[in-house]
């Protein structure tokens, strides 16, 4: 009977450690436009991290392509304005998954860009998530603009979303001032770990001194 009860507890700790969720989606692809991540382009756009902190594991984002993609480029900035790349608080590269979403618009089909399996912690604040899928040999590939269906989290339709790429010309620059009033924003996904708030931290000291006094007087 100890050993069921020290198992539960373990269960119990490793659930709200370890599970991974959506803590971020820009939403659907609204049809008005897609906007490029290839050759060197990143383009970026904004999402709010709550409560204690947040260990991203996933980063996706749904794009509108005509290629097959193995590898995305990735990074976390915070304090992106015109003209400026903020301070760069995360960045990587790996193998992704592509997943068909259903989705079409512009003559490509859209598929999620999935990378997994990262560990990155943030504090709660604001960052800016970006991806870059290389040059495709030509190919294209356009992360998809929402209007915000479906979505997760916050900020959603604040339009504060930049490109940065030398290849184009553009250092951080805000897409409605290369496209037209919008306000624009896209298709990215962050998945993660909920940094447990303090106040549950105590609650499982609570639960964990009250199990082991129960089993002192047994």
């Amino acid at each position: 009977m100890k050993f069921n009860r020290l198992a539960v507890v373990g269960a119990t700790l490793f659930c709200l450690a370890g599970t991974s969720f959506a803590q971020f989606y820009g939403g659907d692809f609204d049809d008005r436009n897609g906007f490029a991540v290839d050759f060197d382009a990143y383009t970026y756009d904004d999402f709010d991290v709550t409560g204690a902190g947040l260990l991203v594991s996933d980063i996706y984002a749904n794009c509108l392509t005509n290629a097959t993609i193995g590898v995305m480029n990735w990074e976390i900035r915070s304090g992106i304005s015109e003209g400026s790349g903020g301070i760069l608080e995360a960045s990587g590269s790996g193998a992704i998954t592509q997943t068909a979403t259903g989705r079409s618009g512009f003559g490509f089909d859209e598929y999620e860009l999935r990378i997994s399996g990262l560990a990155t912690a943030l504090a709660p604040g604001t960052y800016f998530v970006g991806v870059n899928v290389g040059d495709l040999l030509g190919a294209r590939a356009f992360v998809s603009t929402t209007s915000g269906a479906n979505s997760i989290g916050s900020p959603i339709g604040n339009g504060n979303t930049f490109l940065n790429s030398a290849f184009f010309g553009f250092t951080y620059t805000n897409w409605e001032n290369l496209v037209g009033p919008g306000p624009w924003d896209v298709s990215y996904g962050v998945d993660g770990e909920a940094v447990p708030e303090p106040a549950t931290l105590v609650a499982l000291g609570i639960g964990l001194a009250a199990l082991a006094a129960r089993r002192r007087r047994s």
